[in-house]
Order: C-alpha cells, then sequence, then structure tokens
C-alpha cells in the first residue's frame, strides 16, 4: 500500500461504498503516499479513515482481508488482486 495510485484506488472504493469514510484523513494520507518514507499499513488505513473495504485482524490467525469487489474491481482494470 505504498503507491499513490493504489491510494487512490482505495478513496475511491471507499466514496462509493462506504457513506462514513474520513476524507480529511484520506486526503492527508493521499499527500504522503509516493513518497520514499510513506507506510502504509492496513490497520492504519482502517483506524484513520474508517475504510470498510479492507478488514484487519490481529492474532494468532491474523489476516488482512479485501472484500471481494475490490479485488474483482483491481483485475478489471489489469491489476491483480
Amino acid at each position: 500500500m505504498r503507491t499513490r495510485n493504489t491510494v487512490r484506488f482505495l478513496g475511491l472504493w471507499e466514496h462509493f461504498h462506504n457513506p462514513e469514510f474520513n476524507y480529511l484523513e484520506f486526503e492527508a494520507i493521499e499527500r504522503e503516499a509516493g513518497l520514499n518514507s510513506f507506510v502504509l499499513t492496513p490497520k492504519r488505513w482502517v483506524e484513520q479513515t474508517g475504510a470498510k473495504g479492507i478488514v484487519t485482524k490481529q492474532g494468532r490467525y491474523a489476516a488482512t482481508i479485501q472484500y471481494l469487489s475490490i479485488i474483482l474491481s483491481r483485475m478489471e482494470q489489469g491489476g491483480g488482486g
């Protein structure tokens, strides 16, 4: 989740699917994206923006899950999953 294009794509998906998405935090993250020092973890993305398209779980069987519609959208664009 380092590139600006990935951050923009996630923000666009959230815009259409999540009415509670925090646009102010998204804009701050988007400004940082693409810098060499920029690191965005799925946990940070969810906590700061209120994103619902990615679910993170911590613990012994931890996982990061993208909703199927995000994966399918990326595949349609030729970006894989």
